[in-house]
């Protein structure tokens, strides 16, 4: 299946169970690139993740290898709750299957997942975290508008390996922001 035979979707909280398999091939794939350990994510527990899709602004954006098929990439999106941080979503949980890579299916999962957010009234930026130890994440973040505002040293550790995390934003007027 070619890359644009790859259905891109909102997942609906009555089939989080694929999402839940997924979600475990991810954090055992990519350990570094995620804060959670397969162990202990409560995205990886059916119906927490289910009743967090239930909320408001609160969806997964994923892309399925054939209809009812394998999960092979997708996208968490998050509204904040603070009534001061409402203006602002985070996207978070970003993971293409490997043997997808370089086919362009991360950018269309990212920008539907940023059209999510642009689509929730009020709010006017997203925010997303990515790995110093992912470079492709970055630059395809960068294209799609995200600035790199910080970088946290040492944000994970995994073993004796410890990786920065890079903290980037996307304005959706596009205009720079001053502290």
């Amino acid at each position: 299946m070619s890359e644009a035979d790859a259905r891109v979707f909102l997942l609906d909280p009555a089939d989080v169970e694929r999402y839940v398999v997924f979600r475990q091939r991810m954090l055992n794939e990519a350990p570094w690139a995620f804060a959670a350990s397969p162990s202990a994510d409560i995205t990886s527990q059916a119906d927490t993740l289910r009743e967090l899709l239930s909320g408001e602004q609160n969806v997964l954006v994923v892309a399925e290898d054939a209809p009812g098929g394998s999960l092979i990439a997708g996208a968490g999106v998050v509204g904040h709750r603070h009534e001061k941080m409402a203006h602002r979503a985070k996207i978070w949980g970003v993971f293409v299957d490997r043997s997808w890579r370089g086919r362009g299916l991360g950018e269309r999962v990212m920008r539907r997942a940023i059209g999510v957010a642009k689509g929730w009234e009020g709010v006017d930026s997203v925010s997303l975290s990515v790995s110093a130890n992912a470079p492709e994440a970055r630059r395809l973040y960068e294209r799609l508008g995200f600035v790199r505002w910080g970088t946290e040293p040492a944000a994970l550790r995994l073993g004796d390996e410890v990786y920065d995390e890079d903290h980037m934003v996307l304005h959706f007027d596009g205009a720079p922001r001053d502290g």
